[in-house]
């Protein structure tokens, strides 16, 4: 029996769909084909449609493909087995490139378990994805030879450094604290101000934000709650031709449901009861500028539907209106909730989350970047010494001691408010600050912070199976090159099964 799409509604919602799609019956046999897949067949080698239209056999277009390229046999056989339901989906990336231009496309299959049964089927187009990761790994590898210049250099010098280390102990001994000014002039030389940092951790991030920047690309930024995910939304604003236009930010979780919908989109006076005049939406107001939707994890799944729509075609309604808006507004999106058990509960939308993550980026909690900390706390000390007019220079070192062994549960944002408490309560011109409690501290109390760091690789490594390199590795996770993670592992004497990792 053949599955047949004689309701012209449904029809045309297919048709109205960017995204290319084809319909196949239970025995390989394409019996719809929107216009979208139509398209797409004309661009990429069957301007006929002779082998991709209705009524051919889409399983016999997969043969011939496996029979000019062997390696496809597992994508065919997943096929078939969407196919005939003996898995439920499957997607896999594949190039198509032509002599001069390079392209590339998500194969997506899904089995309709619906009698008689079927798939559904899209090529989804991945270039701009693809080509930021080429550019990504071209730094990545141009970044690792001037790492390996300087660090020859490092080694000539290091001579020169062992004569002075005496000097530097005594100096040590005599100065508890470290002097404002000197963190201050550091400070200034930051490509991005206001984002604070040295560490391989953050240097990652600000990497990605100098590459995605330039773009009108769709940024998705994840993190923990305090990790400064605005600070990063601003420096790709920044680094973007959009850094003389309006920088405009919706917080998704601090509205009613009801609210977000006018607050993004607008609506017509007399829209609904309380609408006494016309309102301008943010995505109007961000015309030719940048929109952030931070906490989008929070956003209700009818709004999810129409930011789709905007993503896509540029283009929306306000609320009890019929004129169509078209907008240019470049977005960036934010979250501190895990999308991908958000997607297997039906909490956030497929189709969103591939439009929103052509680049995502994930800022590292404080844990996983101590070595800030002290530039961190100089930073925090100097602006509210600005703010309340108090003269504090000086940083006792048992407090940096102190504050290192903590944990951070609240990230950076709970290290500015403890620092600006102390600001404030500081008379002197030496910071009192009130330490976290005992009780707040993780495991590592009383212990090195050699031994912290090495515990804090060393769990990592466990969790991901020991893989260093590569998606979901070790070196991606603490956000540092997989040659520097290794490095730290032989330093630290960091071992697999007895064996010293080299």
């Amino acid at each position: 029996m053949n599955m047949h799409f004689n309701d012209s509604f449904y029809k045309s919602i297919l048709d109205y769909l960017v995204l290319n799609i084809a319909i196949i019956d239970s025995y390989g046999t394409i019996i719809y084909v929107n216009d979208a897949w139509i398209q797409f067949a004309r661009e990429n080698g069957d301007p006929d449609l002779i082998y991709t239209g209705t009524g051919n056999n889409y399983l016999g277009v997969c043969q011939r493909a496996l029979r000019e390229d062997p390696s496809l046999e597992g994508v065919v056989q997943s096929i078939e087995d969407i196919i005939t339901g003996r898995i439920p989906s499957f997607f896999h990336e594949y190039p198509c490139h032509s002599p001069d231009k390079k392209r590339w496309f998500l194969l997506g299959a899904r089995h309709i378990k619906a009698a008689p049964g079927g798939a559904a089927i899209f090529h989804l187009d991945i270039t701009e994805k693809k080509l930021a990761e080429e550019a990504m790994a071209g730094m990545n590898e141009e970044l690792e030879e001037r790492l390996a210049e300087r660090t020859s250099s490092l080694v000539r010098a290091n001579q020169e450094l062992q004569n002075a280390l005496l000097e530097v102990r005594i100096l040590e001994e005599r100065l508890e604290s470290e002097n404002l000014v000197l963190r201050e002039t550091i400070k200034t030389d930051q490509a991005f101000p206001g984002i604070v940092g040295n560490s391989d951790a953050i240097h990652s991030v600000l990497l990605k934000v100098g590459q995605v920047g330039p773009t009108d690309a769709p940024v998705l930024i994840l993190g923990e709650t305090g990790t400064g995910k605005g600070l990063i939304a601003k420096a790709i604003h920044e680094s973007s031709e959009r850094k003389d236009k309006l920088f405009i930010q919706v917080n998704c979780a601090s509205l009613p449901a009801q609210l977000i919908e006018s607050e993004l989109f607008g609506h017509e006076k007399g829209a609904y009861t309380s609408a006494y005049k016309k309102r301008i939406g943010r995505f109007e107001l961000a015309d030719g500028a940048t929109l952030f939707l931070d906490e989008i994890g929070d956003l209700p799944l009818e709004l999810q539907a129409k930011l789709l729509r905007i993503l896509q075609d540029h283009e929306f309604e306000r609320i009890g209106s019929s004129s169509t808006i078209k907008v240019d507004a470049r977005l960036i999106a934010a979250t501190n909730r895990n999308l991908a058990k958000a997607l297997a509960d039906g909490h956030f939308r497929e189709d969103l989350w591939y439009r929103l993550s052509v680049f995502p980026i994930t800022v590292p909690p404080l844990r996983e970047r101590m070595e800030d900390l002290p530039a961190l706390v100089s930073h925090f000390v100097s602006t509210y010494n600005r703010r309340l007019g108090k003269q504090i220079e000086i940083i006792p070192q048992r407090t940096l001691d102190a504050l290192m062994e903590y944990g951070w549960p609240g990230n950076v944002r709970e290290l500015e408010n403890m620092v600006h408490r102390a600001v404030i309560v500081s008379q002197g011109k030496e910071l009192l600050l009130d330490l976290p409690e005992t009780a707040s501290r993780p495991q590592t109390e009383g212990t090195s912070l050699v031994e912290v760091e090495r515990r804090h690789i060393n769990h990592i490594l466990k969790s991901c199976n020991w893989k260093i390199e590569g998606k979901g590795g070790a070196a991606e996770r603490l956000g540092i090159n997989p040659s520097t993670l290794r490095s730290r592992m032989k330093r630290l004497g960091i071992q697999k099964s007895g064996q010293l990792i080299t």
